[in-house]
């Protein structure tokens, strides 16, 4: 069974993307150590830093929440993973694409593998969180890479980075995760990182990400952050390889 990498700091849209082409590439030897310095390394080279490279394909502290942004970054970093005479074509398309009996065993030939947006869970018991869900429709997504299917259970086989295990999911219920980002909205001004996810051994990642949400209120002010994101739903982002 493939592996699933766990992610580092709120960097699930690089870590789905990690893990989906280590997959079909059959890269089994890869450790979260060799995982983390490279996406520590994209985050160096594609942060915001100021108004002069706040542009699409940037990213402020790892997240995603806008499809054409995330292709710019995904097409900027892809070229890491060229094996032998391979390249990537990633385009958008609408959910039930995944319908399609041929993109299910394009999956299964380790082809192609989906990058998967969805609707991060709001606990009851966040009595604030709530509130802006039903008040602005606040929401953060989560990515996800679909890079399997078991015929046996007619589902989509996925890796969760979130917490580093490998699911299985119906396309129905996958797009029922997806539907509630529907009319959802993003805001940086809610945005923050809770310290006790840290530990007292040091994390380039995370320091990374603490320095930068640091500037988030001077960023905001200065117009070099969008202060919201509308989410997208209805829509799925397929990598596929190509020949040279």
């Amino acid at each position: 069974m493939a592996q699933c990498i766990k992610q580092t700091g709120p960097t699930c849209g690089i870590y789905a993307f990690i893990n989906g082409m280590y997959h079909i590439n059959q890269k089994k030897d890869v450790s979260k150590k060799q995982a983390d310095k490279m996406v520590y390394s994209f985050l160096e080279a594609n942060i915001v830093k100021d108004d002069s490279n706040s542009k699409t394909g940037t990213t402020f502290v790892g997240e995603f929440f806008d499809f054409e942004s995330y292709i710019s970054f995904l097409n900027k970093i892809k070229n890491t993973f060229i094996y032998k005479n391979i390249d990537y074509d990633i385009k958008i398309k609408d959910v039930n694409y995944l319908d399609d009996i041929s993109v299910i065993e394009d999956i299964q030939k380790q082809n192609c593998f989906v990058l998967f947006s969805i609707a991060t869970p709001i606990s009851w018991w966040n009595p604030i969180k709530l509130y802006r869900f039903l008040k602005k429709g606040s929401m953060i997504s989560h990515w996800i890479p679909l890079y399997g299917y078991d015929n046996k259970k007619n589902k989509f086989i996925v890796a969760n980075s979130s917490s580093g295990k490998i699911k299985r999911f119906s396309l129905k219920t996958l797009a029922k995760k997806n539907k509630r980002l529907k009319s959802t909205t993003f805001y940086w001004k809610y945005y923050k990182r809770s310290k006790k996810r840290f530990t007292f051994k040091k994390n380039p990642i995370e320091d990374l990400v603490q320095a930068q949400l640091k500037s988030k209120k001077d960023f905001l002010d200065k117009g070099i952050l969008i202060p919201k994101i509308n989410h997208t739903s209805g829509k799925i982002i397929i990598v596929k390889k190509i020949e040279k």
